[in-house]
Protein backbone atom coordinates (compact mmCIF):
# COMPACT_ATOMS: atom_id res chain seq x y z
CA UNK A 1 0.00 0.00 0.00
CA UNK A 2 1.34 3.40 -0.94
CA UNK A 3 1.68 6.04 1.73
CA UNK A 4 2.98 9.56 1.99
CA UNK A 5 6.14 8.13 3.55
CA UNK A 6 7.57 7.68 0.06
CA UNK A 7 8.01 11.48 -0.03
CA UNK A 8 8.98 12.73 3.47
CA UNK A 9 11.85 14.93 2.31
CA UNK A 10 9.62 16.43 -0.38
CA UNK A 11 6.87 17.56 1.94
CA UNK A 12 9.28 18.72 4.68
CA UNK A 13 11.09 20.97 2.20
CA UNK A 14 7.76 22.17 0.81
CA UNK A 15 6.71 23.17 4.33
CA UNK A 16 10.02 25.01 4.82
CA UNK A 17 9.43 26.89 1.55
CA UNK A 18 6.00 27.98 2.67
CA UNK A 19 7.53 29.43 5.83
CA UNK A 20 10.10 31.31 3.72
CA UNK A 21 7.35 32.62 1.44
CA UNK A 22 5.53 34.08 4.46
CA UNK A 23 8.49 36.24 5.50
CA UNK A 24 10.18 37.02 2.17
CA UNK A 25 9.47 40.53 0.97
CA UNK A 26 10.47 39.64 -2.60
CA UNK A 27 9.82 36.61 -4.81
CA UNK A 28 13.56 36.17 -5.38
CA UNK A 29 14.27 35.78 -1.66
CA UNK A 30 12.65 32.34 -1.45
CA UNK A 31 13.02 29.12 -3.39
CA UNK A 32 10.13 27.83 -5.52
CA UNK A 33 9.23 24.45 -6.91
CA UNK A 34 10.43 23.59 -10.40
CA UNK A 35 7.90 23.49 -13.23
CA UNK A 36 7.45 19.92 -14.50
CA UNK A 37 6.32 19.82 -18.14
CA UNK A 38 5.02 16.43 -19.29
CA UNK A 39 4.65 15.79 -23.03
CA UNK A 40 4.29 19.54 -23.59
CA UNK A 41 1.57 19.90 -20.94
CA UNK A 42 2.43 22.67 -18.46
CA UNK A 43 -0.54 22.11 -16.14
CA UNK A 44 -0.48 19.99 -13.02
CA UNK A 45 -3.01 17.56 -14.49
CA UNK A 46 -2.48 13.82 -14.68
CA UNK A 47 -2.02 12.84 -18.34
CA UNK A 48 -3.88 9.81 -19.64
CA UNK A 49 -2.22 8.18 -22.63
CA UNK A 50 -3.87 5.35 -24.58
CA UNK A 51 -1.67 2.51 -25.81
CA UNK A 52 -1.95 -0.84 -27.55
CA UNK A 53 0.26 -3.84 -26.70
CA UNK A 54 3.65 -3.68 -28.38
CA UNK A 55 3.48 0.09 -28.96
CA UNK A 56 6.29 2.27 -27.60
CA UNK A 57 4.99 5.09 -25.41
CA UNK A 58 7.40 8.04 -25.24
CA UNK A 59 7.36 10.49 -22.36
CA UNK A 60 9.08 13.87 -22.49
CA UNK A 61 10.03 16.45 -19.86
CA UNK A 62 11.15 18.99 -22.50
CA UNK A 63 10.39 22.50 -21.25
CA UNK A 64 10.81 21.57 -17.59
CA UNK A 65 12.57 24.36 -15.72
CA UNK A 66 13.08 26.09 -12.39
CA UNK A 67 11.52 29.55 -11.96
CA UNK A 68 14.48 30.59 -9.77
CA UNK A 69 17.04 29.62 -12.42
CA UNK A 70 18.44 26.58 -10.59
CA UNK A 71 19.44 23.51 -12.54
CA UNK A 72 16.95 20.64 -12.43
CA UNK A 73 17.38 16.89 -12.21
CA UNK A 74 14.78 14.74 -13.97
CA UNK A 75 13.90 11.23 -12.80
CA UNK A 76 11.25 8.83 -14.11
CA UNK A 77 9.79 5.86 -12.25
CA UNK A 78 6.94 3.43 -12.48
CA UNK A 79 4.46 3.67 -9.60
CA UNK A 80 3.44 0.02 -9.22
CA UNK A 81 1.09 0.51 -6.26
CA UNK A 82 -1.16 2.77 -8.32
CA UNK A 83 -0.99 0.65 -11.48
CA UNK A 84 -3.55 -2.07 -12.14
CA UNK A 85 -1.18 -4.33 -14.09
CA UNK A 86 -0.46 -7.75 -12.57
CA UNK A 87 1.42 -10.75 -13.93
CA UNK A 88 -0.16 -14.15 -14.64
CA UNK A 89 0.37 -15.21 -11.00
CA UNK A 90 -1.32 -12.08 -9.68
CA UNK A 91 1.92 -10.47 -8.54
CA UNK A 92 2.02 -6.75 -8.79
CA UNK A 93 3.71 -5.45 -11.87
CA UNK A 94 5.63 -7.77 -14.18
CA UNK A 95 9.40 -7.30 -14.51
CA UNK A 96 9.23 -7.04 -18.31
CA UNK A 97 7.58 -3.61 -18.08
CA UNK A 98 10.44 -1.16 -17.70
CA UNK A 99 11.38 2.37 -18.64
CA UNK A 100 14.10 2.84 -21.25
CA UNK A 101 15.90 5.21 -18.85
CA UNK A 102 15.26 6.59 -15.38
CA UNK A 103 17.15 9.88 -15.86
CA UNK A 104 16.99 12.61 -18.48
CA UNK A 105 14.39 14.52 -20.43
CA UNK A 106 12.92 11.53 -22.27
CA UNK A 107 12.01 7.96 -21.49
CA UNK A 108 9.78 5.32 -23.02
CA UNK A 109 8.24 1.93 -22.39
CA UNK A 110 6.70 -0.76 -24.53
CA UNK A 111 3.09 -1.47 -23.64
CA UNK A 112 2.80 -5.12 -22.57
CA UNK A 113 0.26 -7.66 -23.79
CA UNK A 114 -2.93 -7.50 -21.70
CA UNK A 115 -6.15 -9.54 -21.53
CA UNK A 116 -8.23 -6.65 -20.21
CA UNK A 117 -7.68 -2.88 -19.97
CA UNK A 118 -4.80 -2.13 -17.60
CA UNK A 119 -3.03 0.98 -16.34
CA UNK A 120 0.63 1.76 -15.83
CA UNK A 121 1.37 4.85 -13.75
CA UNK A 122 4.64 6.64 -14.54
CA UNK A 123 5.91 9.52 -12.41
CA UNK A 124 8.02 12.38 -13.67
CA UNK A 125 9.97 13.69 -10.69
CA UNK A 126 11.81 17.01 -11.06
CA UNK A 127 14.21 18.27 -8.39
CA UNK A 128 15.93 21.64 -8.33
CA UNK A 129 19.51 22.09 -7.09
CA UNK A 130 18.76 24.73 -4.47
CA UNK A 131 19.50 24.26 -0.78
CA UNK A 132 17.18 22.83 0.35
CA UNK A 133 16.02 21.27 -2.92
CA UNK A 134 12.40 21.28 -4.02
CA UNK A 135 10.50 18.82 -6.16
CA UNK A 136 7.59 18.78 -8.55
CA UNK A 137 5.92 15.63 -9.79
CA UNK A 138 3.67 14.81 -12.71
CA UNK A 139 1.93 11.55 -13.44
CA UNK A 140 1.14 9.83 -16.70
CA UNK A 141 -1.36 7.00 -16.69
CA UNK A 142 -0.76 4.74 -19.64
CA UNK A 143 -4.04 3.00 -20.43
CA UNK A 144 -3.22 -0.24 -22.22
CA UNK A 145 -6.14 -1.70 -24.20
CA UNK A 146 -6.11 -5.30 -25.51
Amino acid sequence: MATIWRWPEHFQHDFAARMDWRVADEYSKANHNPIAVLNGDRTKQVLRLPAKPGVTVTLSAEGTHDPDGHDVEVRWWIYPEASSLRDAKGRQFPDEVALSTERGLKTSLVAPPVRKPETIHVVLEVRDTANPPFWSDRRAIIEVQP
